[in-house]
């Protein structure tokens, strides 16, 4: 079996580009690394790929993609062992580092982002925490990577015909 030496940001987004993204339920994270995805993970994904990219370089950037619907945030911070003990709130970084790990931001609500981790249920909540946008200042500032991805080509509000509950 290969060994896992992690992945960049720069290159996941080069297979987005060429491969496309699928769902989790087409290609479940078994806990391990495997050489090889499934057929149905790799069809679904050619009919997902991204047509473009922007790195965010503030919080506000983020907040902004994140609110014209243009599509998730990958991001690569350094992890802490405070992020591992995480119950689902995330308002600062702390303790040791223990290595580099890439999640997503899928969406926001108020001050916060929704950070979707790779790790299933059993961490924060069902794999989801929010984070404070103070800490997404302080990763931007540590230097670490955060890229906004898209199907759209150029950068834009979305248009949305209706939100959900409204007619």
């Amino acid at each position: 079996m290969a060994t896992d030496n992690g992945a960049t940001i720069d290159g996941s987004v080069r297979a987005a580009a060429s491969s496309g993204i699928c769902t989790e339920a087409s290609c479940p994270w078994p806990g391990r690394y495997v050489p090889s995805v499934p057929d149905s993970a790799e069809s679904e994904g050619r009919l997902h790929l991204i047509a473009g990219h922007a790195v965010m370089h503030t919080s506000d950037d983020i907040f902004a993609w994140l609110g014209h619907a243009q599509g998730p945030v990958l991001i690569g911070v350094t992890w802490t062992e405070g992020l591992s003990a995480s119950t689902g709130t995330i308002m600062s970084v702390t303790g040791r580092a223990i290595g580099g790990h890439a999640l997503v931001l899928t969406g926001y609500d108020g001050d916060f982002v929704r950070m979707r981790n790779s790790w299933g249920d059993g961490w924060a909540r069902h794999g989801d925490a929010m984070v404070h946008r103070q800490v997404i200042d302080q990763w931007l500032q540590a230097g670490e990577a955060l890229i906004g991805i898209s199907d759209l080509a150029a950068w834009g509000p979305r248009k949305i015909n209706s939100w959900k509950g409204v007619a």
